[in-house]
């Protein structure tokens, strides 16, 4: 519940005024410090738009890291891109079936999508249910009411305003987290 009301007081200018009333979060489970090692990556030259380019990737930053091919055969490794990442990965999976190895067939990789597409997917998926449709423009308790209640400055230019999509991800996360917090 903490981290719902830094996010809130920390982004929200109508919040700000409780900035004092927000203390350090509780620990639970506490993890013990360690130090570890990183060394970064050194500089791949491929063409990440084309499958093959995506493989040479993966066998490279397999290569720079160290891991055995054994460990493939058990351990998987998150994979963290954006759509496009995520089909040329699916097309190398397809023309792989037939290899033998967990490391040709790529079934270490789990494909991890980028937190601004899942936002964009789900905001996508709202828009559709929520305010495309003129019904539910209309609703004195949906979206749209929301918005003209919590910036009531902005509702002459709501609905141009709601086709950016940065302003729509904001708009539907204060809305979640209002929910959130008013235990909806």
């Amino acid at each position: 519940m903490w981290h719902l009301r830094a996010i809130l007081v920390q982004q929200e200018l109508s919040f700000a005024a409780y900035t004092s009333q927000l203390s350090a979060p509780e620990a639970v489970d506490v993890l013990p410090m360690m130090r570890t090692i990183q060394f970064p990556a050194s500089a791949i030259n491929a063409d990440e738009g084309q499958s093959d380019g995506n493989w040479q990737v993966l066998v490279n930053m397999l290569e720079q890291s160290g891991v055995p091919d054994a460990k493939l055969e058990e351990d998987m490794i998150l994979v963290h891109g954006d759509l496009s990442t995520k089909e040329k990965i699916d097309s190398l999976r397809k023309m792989c079936t037939i290899e033998h190895s967990s490391k040709n067939h790529l079934d270490f990789v789990v494909f991890v999508l980028g937190l601004f597409h899942l936002k964009k997917a789900a905001t996508d998926a709202f828009w559709c249910a929520h305010i495309q449709l003129r019904e539910g423009n209309e609703d004195p308790t949906g979206f749209m009411e929301y918005i003209c209640h919590c910036h009531p400055h902005e509702t002459g230019s709501s609905q141009a305003h709601l086709n950016s999509i940065t302003c729509m991800i904001q708009y539907i996360t204060q809305l979640g987290l209002m929910s959130l917090i008013a235990g909806v």
